[in-house]
């Protein structure tokens, strides 16, 4: 009797033994990033129950990993959106400024062609009253 009460001890202190490697091997690789694992069903309930809310929160964990996922690749896509934005802006802002220089130059050469216009006919109305 006490044989067989040692041996059942024996078994299941072995059982736990390997139940809590196997939960500590597979926590161990989930804490160094392996954030796809999930705690395995086991023949004991406490384990289970351990396994089953870790599970649970791997759950949460994955879900908020998805979802900042998800917000870096749109945060990346507006920002490259901007990026081109910005550089059409530049583009049209130095034609806009060529344009402009074109318009003063062309305003300039007016003025001056004016003035050359105005001294003619002053020089024109001169000649006109000596002769």
């Amino acid at each position: 009797m006490v044989l067989i009460l040692i041996l059942f001890n024996l078994f299941v202190f072995i059982t736990i033994d390997r139940l809590s490697n196997s939960l500590h091997f597979t926590l161990s690789q989930i804490v160094n990033g392996q954030l796809n694992l999930n705690i395995k069903r086991s023949k004991m309930e406490m384990f289970n129950s351990i396994g089953q809310t870790f599970n649970q929160y791997l759950k949460k964990i994955r879900t908020l990993v998805s979802q900042y996922q998800n917000l870096a690749e749109k945060t990346i896509k507006e920002s490259n959106k901007i990026t081109t934005q910005s550089e059409s802006l530049q583009v049209v802002s130095r034609e806009i400024a060529t344009t402009t220089q074109n318009i003063a130059e062309a305003a300039s050469d007016q003025a001056e062609s004016l003035d050359n216009i105005t001294k003619n006919m002053e020089l024109f109305s001169q000649d006109v009253k000596e002769i």
